[in-house]
């Protein structure tokens, strides 16, 4: 996702009117928001956090991007890259981890 869209999203999801009042929201400065919106800059991840919640997105994939994104060279982004693979392939099974393993116990104290 751009991060011009990221931060338009939040805005609407969010309600906020402006970007003068997301960076009230993020606890940063007028300019930081302008220099992420000219693609000058990049949010720190603490940041992409926070606008993916704003945006009622999954913030582990927006950090994971912005990580991409923000990587030096290619082999870094290729590392990011693979990582957030690793954990969208993992992600299912750990979710549905903790309801197996209450079921195993029913079942061992059946």
């Amino acid at each position: 996702m751009k991060i011009q869209n990221l931060l338009d999203q939040a805005k609407l999801v969010a309600n906020i009117p402006s970007d003068n009042q997301l960076a009230k929201k993020l606890g940063v400065t007028q300019g930081a928001v302008w220099k992420w919106r000219k693609g000058r800059d990049l949010p720190k991840p603490e940041y992409a956090n926070q606008l993916a919640v704003l945006a009622g997105l999954d913030p582990a994939d927006v950090v994971a991007d912005v990580l991409i994104m923000s990587a030096k060279d290619e082999a870094l982004r290729k590392t990011f890259a693979r990582f957030k693979s690793a954990v969208a392939a993992a992600l299912p099974f750990l979710i549905t981890l903790p309801q197996v393993l209450a079921q195993g116990i029913n079942c061992i104290l059946c």
